[in-house]
């Protein structure tokens, strides 16, 4: 079954195809929607999974370590472990496919957080929490 999170502030939808606990922990497939002028993530780097993704619609444009990358349809980025990257959108939308490898079920959940504490008002309009401890 398809979960879709989706974030009003920033315009996101992510819809998790596969997930790990279906190929035993081997990758997760996430579908992502990203509005014109998202400015993505800040750059980052994951120590313990590698990012693939493939862009099906639109522009994306990319951080791989210094170097700025612009995918279109068909084109495919690979973030390995540890590489610094980032990605966002500027005059068009973009849908792309996201392979996280192995599957990294923190990753999923950072999305939902984030997700369900917009939802629930409990961020800036940038989409930051502004109170962590609140219980």
């Amino acid at each position: 079954m398809i979960k879709t999170l989706h974030n009003p502030i920033v315009g996101d939808t992510l819809e998790i195809i596969t997930e790990g606990k279906e190929t035993n922990g081997v990758y997760h497939l996430i579908q992502a929607f990203i509005p014109k002028g998202c400015p993505g993530p800040v750059p980052h780097y994951h120590l313990t999974f590698s990012e693939e993704f493939t862009v099906l619609e639109g522009r994306l444009h990319l951080l791989d370590g210094n170097e700025k990358v612009v995918l279109t349809k068909g084109h495919r980025f690979l973030a390995e472990k540890g590489r610094i990257h980032t990605f966002w959108t500027t005059d068009t939308d973009a849908k792309f496919l996201c392979k996280v490898t192995p599957a990294c079920e923190g990753q999923y959940l950072a999305a939902l957080i984030a997700s369900n504490l917009v939802k629930a008002g409990l961020t800036n309009k940038k989409g930051i929490p502004t109170n962590i401890w609140r219980r």
